[in-house]
């Protein structure tokens, strides 16, 4: 019943945005808008923009625990809400506005849960991913739908030789053995072009922002070796 009273309370916020909250090349675009005008009208879209992406972040990781105290959900949505708009003045690149807020909320509700969720019941295995600085370098915790869509982006900005291979791999999980009879490329080139793909992937500037303190793309050597 929680949940849907939030996402019955996100649906109806989201409805005064002029574009859906996961186009997030709309949300870039308005913020860069902002940033150059610094009109309240422009200002109230990224409100109301940062407000739903937020609550719907928090909501989405909430659904793991069975044991959500009445009023925990609204105040960490208020915690990591409050952490992202603190910082807006920080962005350098408004044009990877989204990106940068994925991270932000990411580890604001790290230190959410430490703050606020004292009182739930939490198993093992959440502790151990939640609760622990190892859990930096992983993605699960990132908005895995901007996640792909920025991967997507920035396969799309590599070399026309690269972009298939990379498409294979990194977003519907390929086997090399499998690009390799769709390229019809040998196996040692498509290997070749992946390592060549992460490499440059790994220097594009909204992925760097995206990652910036991850590190979710795969090695070469590693890629190399995987069948």
């Amino acid at each position: 019943m929680m949940l849907n009273d939030q996402l019955d309370r996100l649906r109806a916020v989201a409805a005064y945005l002029p574009f859906p909250v996961d186009d997030y090349e709309a949300a870039n675009a308005a913020f860069c808008r902002w940033t150059a005008s610094g009109t309240e009208a422009d200002h109230k879209v990224i409100d109301i923009w940062l407000y739903c992406y937020v609550q719907r972040y928090v909501l989405l990781r909430l659904l793991r625990y069975q044991n959500l105290a009445a009023g925990e959900a609204d105040r960490i949505i208020e915690y990591v809400f409050m952490r992202a708009r603190d910082q807006l003045d920080r962005i350098d690149e408004p044009e990877r506005f989204a990106q940068w807020v994925s991270v932000v909320c990411k580890n604001s509700f790290l230190n959410g849960l430490r703050r606020r969720f004292t009182r739930t019941t939490l198993d093992e295995s959440a502790l151990r991913v939640e609760d622990t600085e190892s859990s930096a370098s992983t993605i699960a915790d990132l908005d895995r739908d901007l996640v792909r869509h920025t991967v997507a982006q920035a396969i799309g900005r590599l070399p026309d030789a690269l972009q298939p291979i990379a498409k294979l791999r990194l977003l519907e999980g390929r086997s090399y053995k499998h690009i390799a009879a769709a390229t019809e490329h040998p196996l040692p080139t498509v290997r070749t072009y992946m390592a060549k793909a992460v490499g440059r992937l790994r220097d594009d500037p909204a992925m760097r922002t995206l990652a910036r303190s991850l590190d979710f793309l795969p090695e070469p050597a590693s890629a190399a070796s995987s069948a």
